[in-house]
């Protein structure tokens, strides 16, 4: 009999759990994000290597009317996501990964991630490719 109850206890956790993530996975939140004039572009196999970026390259023109055009679908996050191209404005960052773009604040302790936003796979290549582009002129 115990383990009857104790069988159906779990069910009922699993199954509000998994009903909370559906709820949760469903509440994409609106993000207005301005550009500076000029921003800085890493790329995360060569932290060190800095491109700068004015608002009449092509990349940055790309990458600011996709920010332009996607207000909305980001989803809160936090921690810190690997790889991909590091763009800092302001005091913002903002990391654009093969599937992901990812916003990051200032926080105590450094930058964390606040927002997240799906890209497909051509997206935002100029931006994906600057390092390789940069590296054969």
């Amino acid at each position: 009999m115990k383990q009857r109850t104790l069988f159906r206890s779990l069910n009922v956790r699993l199954m509000l759990v998994g009903w909370a993530l559906i709820v949760l996975a469903g509440c994409s939140q609106s993000v207005n994000i301005q550009l500076a004039p000029e921003v800085s572009v890493f790329h995360s196999s060569d932290p060190k290597h800095e491109i700068r970026l004015a608002a009449d390259h092509p990349a940055y023109q790309e990458f600011n009317a996709w920010l332009t055009d996607n207000p909305d679908g980001w989803y809160g996050v936090s921690g810190r996501f690997q790889g991909g191209v590091f763009i800092q404005t302001g005091v913002q960052g903002i990391q654009v990964l093969n599937t992901e773009v990812v916003l990051y604040a200032k926080q105590q302790g450094g930058l964390s991630a606040t927002h997240v936003h799906e890209i497909g796979p051509g997206e935002l290549n100029n931006i994906k490719q600057l390092h390789r582009n940069a590296d054969n002129k």
